[in-house]
């Protein structure tokens, strides 16, 4: 089972990270998560395509089988004829139907509390199966089955005559049953694969299982319970497909396979086979659609989220800090003091890319900002263009950082950063080809992390350079140039 498990493990891993590659651009969490989901669809795509060569391949066998072609030693096979048993056949112990192979189920439904509320489930309390030593007889002669089988093609029949009950019962208490009250899929699975198939050679091979808690203390009620019998009779036309030595004449499983028995005459199993194709291709074109469409919606709605995100105005919360007494700009009238208008404002191309129409802002900072805007023109061929202002008196600084976005006509690969020192406002307003999900969530951890602390601490050239520089550097990947400012 691991040496099975390992190479699917190592193929999901290499989906994953292939669709990790191709969503980064939204983001490590997005990135991550859809990854790990869409390979899981794409792998049960993968399984049902498997099946589906495998169900062509059996389509083949049986086509090869009516042909007349007879099995080849150590290749997987088919052979077409009548099911017969070697020796008596069984007796099925609800019914008491004689037959060559059976399986039962007793189960009831009940109630069971969940997070979502009462919910009705199928509980199975006991399980079981027989099989006589099998024959197919054939044109070229008779083959042994092993009792490793697996029907197809044979549905299960509900009972409900009260002698039925009354076999149940009987049946009950004189059949010792192994514990399977902690029964799972993979333990009647490895019970499967467990049993021996030199075992059934003199005789019939049982299985019967346990699955309820109640014990010895189970009662069967026929208002409750409910009971089912599969039955494959003697002389049922069928198809069996599997591994054939040919020193034997017995038909087994290939390793990790139970073998087919196919119910039906030949023309009924090339039906089958068909429609088994049709249905797993169905399934796989099903589940890649699906999922791509989900997946396209899922991002659709994390971009929506991010572009709201980015257009939200970014505040600061702390009170604005007054400024020193000894700055004598402070009490010059200026229309630092006053709400600006964007057509008030003239762009600083070509000459630099910042404008501080609050006068707080040092020359050589305002230097080092334009030289960082060339770097990032040059290098990038992006564009960062900064606005400070003393006040924006309550006017809206999305509208002002927007309007100056054209006015000054910064590319769609630019950013624009708007600071208003005595409001401790702040706009960071991405381009087209710059706003993706990626950067959007940047800009807001810009706005947080780096400019709102240098503000709060009265530092707006610091503010304003930091912001500018870690930008630059998350942006558009320019950490030389920004270290060596």
């Amino acid at each position: 089972m691991k040496q099975s498990l390992g190479p699917w493990l190592a193929l999901y891993l290499a989906i994953a990270g292939g669709y990790y590659l191709a969503l980064r651009g939204y983001g490590t969490e997005i990135a991550t998560r859809g990854a790990l989901v869409m390979a899981i669809f794409v792998l049960l795509a993968i399984g049902a395509v498997r099946s589906i060569l495998r169900s062509r391949e059996d389509h083949g066998l049986v086509s090869a089988a009516l042909a007349g072609k007879p099995p080849a030693d150590g290749q997987r096979s088919a052979v077409v004829g009548t099911l017969q048993t070697l020796g008596p056949a069984l007796t099925s112990p609800f019914s008491r139907t004689l037959c060559a192979s059976y399986s039962y189920k007793i189960s009831h439904r009940e109630k069971v509390e969940t997070d979502e509320g009462p919910v009705t489930r199928t509980r199975t309390d006991f399980i079981g199966s027989a099989t006589a030593p099998l024959i197919v007889r054939t044109r070229t002669g008779e083959v042994r089955l092993s009792p490793n089988h697996m029907p197809q093609g044979f549905l299960p029949t509900h009972l409900e005559e009260p002698s039925h009950y009354a076999h149940a019962g009987d049946y009950l208490q004189v059949t010792r049953f192994v514990d399977r009250s902690g029964w799972k899929m993979a333990d009647a699975v490895s019970d499967v694969y467990a049993w021996n198939a030199s075992a059934a050679r003199d005789g019939e091979l049982r299985s019967d299982w346990r699955t309820t808690a109640e014990g010895a203390g189970f009662i069967l009620d026929p208002g409750k319970h409910t009971l089912e019998e599969t039955i494959i009779p003697p002389g049922e036309r069928v198809c069996a497909i599997g591994l054939y030595r040919a020193a034997q004449r017995e038909l087994v499983p290939q390793p990790r396979k139970v073998l087919k028995l196919i119910r039906g005459n030949p023309f009924g199993v090339i039906a089958h086979t068909k429609s088994a194709m049709r249905q797993k291709l169905g399934a796989a074109i099903f589940l890649l659609i699906a999922s791509h469409a989900g997946l396209a919606v899922w991002l659709g709605m994390a971009a929506a989220d991010a572009r709201r995100e980015q257009a939200a105005t970014a505040q600061t919360t702390a009170p604005p800090s007054p400024s020193p007494s000894s700055d004598v700009r402070a009490a010059v009238p200026s229309p630092a003091r006053v709400a600006p208008a964007a057509r008030e404002i003239p762009s600083p191309r070509p000459n630099g890319w910042c404008v501080d129409l609050s006068g707080r802002i040092p020359r050589e900072t305002l230097a080092q900002i334009d030289r960082l805007g060339d770097a990032v023109k040059a290098r990038r061929n992006g564009e960062i263009a900064v606005l400070v202002v003393g006040t924006m008196r309550n006017a809206p600084s999305q509208t002002l950082s927007s309007e100056l976005f054209k006015a000054w006509r910064v590319s769609e690969r630019g950013i624009f950063l708007l600071v208003s020192l005595d409001d401790q406002r702040v706009e960071l307003l991405l381009g087209r080809d710059v706003g993706t999900p990626v950067n959007s969530r940047v800009s807001l951890e810009i706005v947080r992390d780096v400019i709102s602390p240098r503000l709060r601490a009265a530092d707006p050239g610091g503010a304003v350079l930091a912001g500018v520089s870690t930008a630059a550097r998350r942006m558009f990947d320019l950490s030389a140039e920004v270290d060596g400012r």
